[in-house]
């Protein structure tokens, strides 16, 4: 089953590799407005690691002949450093924002950990043998891929509304 998942990875990985570039990209065009804006650089920084974390995980998945235990502990691993970066990021932007988009900021917050669960969930499965587990970490990498573009768009065009 495991050998199934590459094609998977392998695409993850390249989706999330693509989209970091855009949305470095997306900061970059945007990046005076991105920094005068209270916490929006922090909420960007976040929004780079969420797709950090996918490729990582992604090309740590792909690697070939590694036992499913192993798998889990990196998936579930990397996810939770990444989910404490993105809420340090997040509780430190909201702290800098402006009062009128604080519920904004909370938002991302809980969204960051929502998609970020079922990998870390998924890790925990794996962890202990279960190969369900590769169906949490793919739901999981779908829905920060989905999260991650929707902080794109905000850097890229809802930033100059």
């Amino acid at each position: 089953m495991v050998e199934s998942w590459d094609t998977f990875f392998v695409a993850e990985t390249a989706a999330a590799a693509a989209l970091l570039g855009l949305l470095f990209v997306a900061v970059s065009i945007n990046l005076k407005e991105i920094v005068q804006s209270g916490g929006l650089a922090d909420r960007a920084m976040g929004a780079l690691f969420l797709l950090l974390a996918i490729l990582i995980v992604g090309l740590l998945l792909a690697m070939p002949d590694q036992p499913v235990p192993v798998m889990g502990l990196e998936s579930a691993g990397v996810t939770v450093v990444v989910a404490l970066i993105a809420i340090t990021l997040g509780v430190r932007g909201l702290r800098a924002s402006d009062a009128q988009f604080r519920i904004n900021f909370i938002l991302n917050i809980v969204a960051n950990g929502v998609v970020l669960a079922p990998i870390v969930i998924g890790g925990l499965l794996m962890l202990g043998g279960g190969e369900a587990g590769f169906y949490w970490v793919g739901v999981g990498m779908c829905m920060t891929l989905i999260k991650a573009v929707s902080e794109g768009w905000i850097f890229l065009v809802e930033i100059m509304r």
